[in-house]
């Protein structure tokens, strides 16, 4: 008996090829596939509801001052409490990022500015925290050093404005930076400790 032989090249073919295919495929679809990872929040958009946060706190305590009327030195100590916290929060977040090009977290920076400056204006000149606090004020609007308008003029002149000033968004860059090359020494750690220093007085003399 002779046996059929294959064409010259091509070898002879596998019957179980189709049934082999199909397995493979059938696995694959029944093998369970790891769940996507979540992905995290874009740098920008934590970014922007932080802001929106803060803007948010500031506009309750708006209308608590608005609602409170004649305030006691207790609620005095609140609010000026409040406001060394707001700013204090503010510094901290200029040491960790450049916050050069946030409209809304500079709109709320100095806001939180002009409140720390009409709560000098309201003390009795001469006690302990009214002198710290002048101290503070002088330092922010002496830098940086050699500029034509200081970094506080620019928090003074431009709050509640919809446009910032390029100089104004030059220098809270240049403190970010500078801090981060030596952050012992920089005039953000040193704003910091003198705001650490005024919320210790406070709770001292009130």
């Amino acid at each position: 008996m002779t046996f059929p032989t294959n064409p010259i090249g091509k070898p002879p073919r596998d019957p179980y090829e189709d049934y082999r295919v199909e397995a493979v495929e059938k696995e694959k679809k029944e093998t369970p596939q790891p769940p996507p990872e979540p992905r995290s929040p874009k740098p920008r958009a934590v970014e922007i509801l932080v802001a929106y946060f803060l803007i948010l706190f500031r506009k309750i305590l708006e209308l608590i001052e608005r609602g409170a009327g004649r305030r006691s030195p207790s609620q005095d100590k609140g609010s000026l409490g409040q406001n060394l916290l707001l700013f204090k929060t503010s510094i901290e977040m200029m040491k960790q990022e450049d916050k050069s090009q946030s409209g809304p977290f500079l709109s709320a920076l100095a806001l939180d500015w002009n409140r720390l400056t009409g709560d000098l204006r309201k003390m009795s000149a001469g006690g302990p925290i009214e002198i710290e606090l002048r101290a503070l004020i002088q330092k922010i609007q002496s830098y940086p050093k050699g500029t034509q308008h200081s970094f506080g003029y620019y928090l003074s002149e431009y709050a509640g404005q919809k446009w910032l000033p390029f100089p104004f968004m030059e220098m809270v860059q240049k403190a970010h930076f500078e801090h981060r090359k030596d952050p012992s020494h920089s005039a953000l750690s040193d704003w910091s400790a003198k705001l650490d220093h005024l919320l210790s007085l406070l709770e001292t003399y009130y």
